[in-house]
C-alpha cells in the first residue's frame, strides 16, 4: 500500500512541476566547490535597513585541515576568503552576524578535549584577531549569531552573550536538556528584546521552547519568559524563518512533518503527502497586492528522502488564506541535498533574485548549491510592502549606546510633516535635526552627536506638529 501511495505522490509531483514551472522557474548552479567537504553554512542577517550586503560562511574539511571561510553574495559576489585554518583540530559550525557595523564570524573549536566558541571580526577586507568567547571545561556547541548577540548550547543549558553595553558575561538559561538554539535576527530593531528558540528534552520526548528576554535602558533584565511552541513531543530542528515565524519538524504517524508556528499559536502543518518533510523553512515575498482580493505569496522549502533513493530539495507554493498541495523538486541531483535556506539578493544593476541555497553531499565530497530566479511575482500591480507601510512606526535608534553617530528610522503611511527634536536629560532642547515633509514609506536619518557630552538624550517624534512618540538613547564617548 505504501508503494502505491508513493507512486501517487510521485505522479502528483510530476504534474505539479508542469503546472507550477511557469511561475517558479529556477536556475541551478554550484555556489561553493572548494576541494573537500563544504558544509554547515550560515547566512548573515539581511532585509534590514543598513545591512544590504549578504555574506555566507561555511566550514571546509580537506586533507585533515579544518577551515572556516566567508564569501560575499550581494550586491557583488566575491571569492571565498579564508577566516581560520587548523590542521587536525576540528573547527566547525560557523555562524555569522554583526557587532555594530562589523561582521562577526563565530564557530566551534576543539580545545583540550572540549568544544569552545571562538570568533573573528571582519570589515572592509580587514580580518581581526581570534577572540575566545568561552574558556571553560564545558562542551559549548551550536552557536547562532544575530545582531551583537550570540547564543549557544553548553551541556544542556542555553548561554547568551551580548557584545553591547549589556553585561559581557554569558547568561545561562534553561534546564539540563536544551540544544539547537537559534536567535531571531529581527531583534536588531530592538536591542532590549531578545527572542531565542531551542529544543528541550531527549528525543523522542522533545518539545520546542521560545525564550523571550526583556531589558530596560540600563541593561538590566526586566523579564524572562518561556513558552512552549509545540503542543506535543517528538519535535526537533527549530529555527526562525522570515517575519519572526518559527519552523521545526514533528514526528507523527510514521512521518516527519514540517511545522510553521508563532508565539501565539501552535502552528500550521506542512505535509503534502506520504513522505518526510525535513528542515522546513518559510519565506514570503516582501510585497503587497494592489487589489484586496489578492494575497501576498509565500512558499515553504524543505528536503525529503522519501520520494527517491536520495534526498532532494522541494518547495510548496502557497498564499495567505489558501494552500495548494503542489510540490516542486528544486535540486534534482544525485546524492543528498539538505539544509536549504531562502534569501533575496541584489545585483549591481539593482536586479533582485530569490535564492534557495542548500548543501549537496556525495561520495566525492560536499558542495553548496543554489537555485535562483528573478524576483518578479506574477500577480502584477504590486509594490514592496517594506516601502509602503500601513501605519506609523518609530524604531529605536541604532546603535544604542552610540559614539558620535546613530541612526533613527521611522515609517509613515502617507505624506506628513515630520519633526524630530533632541532633548538632554534635563529637558533642554539641544537640536531639531528634522523638520520637513516626508513622502509615505520608510525613512532614516543619522544624528551627528560629536559636539555633545556623554549622557542620556531623548528624541521626540512629531507628525504634523503633534507629538507622536518619545524614545531614549545613550551617548557614550
Amino acid at each position: 500500500m505504501k508503494i502505491i501511495y508513493k507512486l501517487l505522490i510521485l505522479i502528483v509531483l510530476i504534474l505539479s512541476n508542469l503546472s507550477f514551472a511557469q511561475n517558479m522557474e529556477f536556475t541551478n548552479e554550484v555556489l561553493i566547490d572548494l576541494p573537500g567537504y563544504n558544509q554547515n553554512f550560515d547566512l548573515s542577517p539581511n532585509d534590514v535597513f543598513g545591512f544590504e550586503d549578504i555574506f555566507i560562511t561555511w566550514e571546509n574539511i580537506c586533507d585533515g585541515a579544518y577551515s572556516i571561510y566567508i564569501k560575499q553574495l550581494s550586491p557583488v559576489e566575491s571569492e571565498p576568503l579564508l577566516i581560520h585554518q587548523a590542521d587536525k583540530i576540528p573547527n566547525i559550525n560557523p555562524t555569522v552576524g554583526y557587532i555594530d557595523d562589523s561582521l562577526f564570524i563565530a564557530w566551534q573549536a576543539k580545545q583540550d578535549k572540549h568544544w569552545q566558541i571562538v570568533g573573528k571580526k571582519y570589515k572592509n577586507g580587514n580580518l581581526g584577531d581570534l577572540i575566545r568567547i568561552t574558556q571553560d571545561t564545558l562542551d559549548n556547541t551550536d552557536p547562532s549569531m544575530g545582531y551583537s548577540k550570540l547564543v549557544w548550547a553548553a551541556e544542556g543549558k542555553i548561554k547568551l552573550k551580548y557584545f553591547t553595553y549589556h553585561d559581557t558575561t554569558a547568561q545561562i538559561y534553561g534546564t539540563d536538556t536544551n540544544s539547537s538554539p537559534d536567535i531571531l535576527n529581527e531583534d536588531f530593531f530592538n536591542p532590549y528584546y531578545t527572542h531565542i528558540v531551542f529544543e528541550q528534552g531527549i528525543f523522542p520526548n522533545t518539545v520546542i521552547i521560545e525564550l523571550n528576554i526583556n531589558y530596560n535602558y540600563e541593561g538590566e533584565i526586566v523579564s524572562v519568559n518561556y513558552h512552549a511552541i509545540s503542543d506535543s513531543t517528538g519535535n526537533r530542528n527549530p529555527g526562525f524563518s522570515c517575519e519572526g515565524l518559527i519552523h521545526y519538524e514533528a514526528f507523527d504517524q510514521g512521518y516527519w512533518k514540517g511545522i510553521i508556528a508563532h508565539y501565539y499559536f501552535s502552528g500550521d502543518t506542512i505535509h503534502p503527502g506520504c513522505f518526510n518533510v525535513n528542515n522546513p523553512t518559510y519565506f514570503s515575498y516582501p510585497v503587497v497586492i494592489k487589489r484586496n482580493t489578492d494575497y501576498t505569496p509565500f512558499f515553504v522549502c524543505f528536503d525529503s528522502d522519501s520520494i527517491k533513493n536520495n534526498r532532494e530539495i522541494f518547495v510548496i507554493p502557497e498564499n495567505y488564506n489558501y494552500s495548494a498541495p503542489l510540490c516542486q523538486n528544486i535540486s534534482k541531483l544525485d546524492g543528498c541535498d539538505t539544509l536549504s535556506v531562502i534569501v533575496i539578493t541584489e545585483s549591481e544593476n539593482d536586479t533582485s533574485y530569490v535564492n534557495i541555497i542548500w548543501q549537496h553531499n556525495s561520495d566525492e565530497g560536499s558542495q553548496i548549491w543554489r537555485a535562483y530566479m528573478v524576483f518578479n511575482p506574477h500577480w502584477g500591480a504590486i509594490k514592496r510592502q517594506s516601502m509602503y507601510p500601513d501605519h506609523f512606526t518609530l524604531l529605536q535608534n541604532y546603535p544604542n549606546p552610540f559614539n558620535s553617530e546613530t541612526s533613527i528610522q521611522f515609517s509613515i503611511p502617507s505624506a506628513k510633516n515630520v519633526t524630530i527634536k533632541i532633548f538632554d536629560i534635563n529637558g533642554r532642547l539641544v537640536e531639531t535635526p528634522v523638520d520637513k515633509i516626508y513622502p509615505k514609506g520608510n525613512h532614516c536619518f543619522k544624528w551627528q552627536a560629536g559636539n555633545y557630552a556623554t549622557g542620556i538624550y531623548y528624541y521626540q517624534f512629531y507628525i504634523d506638529h503633534k507629538l507622536a512618540e518619545t524614545r531614549k538613547m545613550l551617548l557614550i564617548k
